[in-house]
């Protein structure tokens, strides 16, 4: 197993490895990852193709947002160069249902600083129609390129939605 951490670039690249000591490695990697800027999903991707010589299994850990093209292209050369690829989208429930129902102060997670108050009634239809349409595309581009893509909700433990993907998989096959 290896990992990739990353934003606009890439941060901490750990090669696989089998020992069981590599374990302990990966564990203080993720421990010491922060959330950093804005995420360039389809560059950080790109950037990191080059790097695997061996074909393998990546998957990959993320929300997905940003331009879908761009990571359509960045996912496409990993499945050219024989890569399996799973996609295990997370989502937090609110960005899935939006149930805000009185003025709300949204803060970007990404930049800090940036917010915006908005009044939810007036927008809940169309940023619900927006995450609609941004799943369907995604969902289409990935099976386009033979990608499995795995929605995960944080309120629910991981293992629920592993262990349905790893039921479904097994009746494909």
């Amino acid at each position: 197993v290896g990992l990739v951490t990353f934003d606009h670039a890439l941060r901490e690249v750990i090669p696989p490895r089998s020992r069981p000591s590599h374990l302990g490695v990966l564990t203080q990697v993720l421990e010491r990852a922060q959330p950093g800027g804005e995420t360039d999903l389809g560059r950080a991707l790109h950037d990191l193709v080059p790097s695997l010589h061996r074909r393998g299994l990546l998957i990959l850990i993320s929300d997905c947002f940003g331009d879908i093209g761009v990571l359509q292209r960045a996912l496409a050369q990993f499945r050219h160069a024989h890569h399996e690829v799973i996609v295990l989208q997370v989502w937090h429930r609110d960005e899935l249902e939006f149930p805000f129902r009185q003025w709300t102060r949204f803060d970007a997670l990404e930049v800090s600083g940036r917010h915006q108050l908005v009044e939810p009634d007036a927008l809940r239809a169309a940023y619900l129609q927006r995450v609609q349409r941004f799943r369907d595309e995604l969902r289409r581009s990935c099976s386009s390129h033979r990608i499995d893509l795995v929605p995960m909700v944080t309120d629910q433990p991981y293992a629920y939605a592993l262990a349905e993907y790893l039921n479904l998989r097994k009746r494909r096959a």
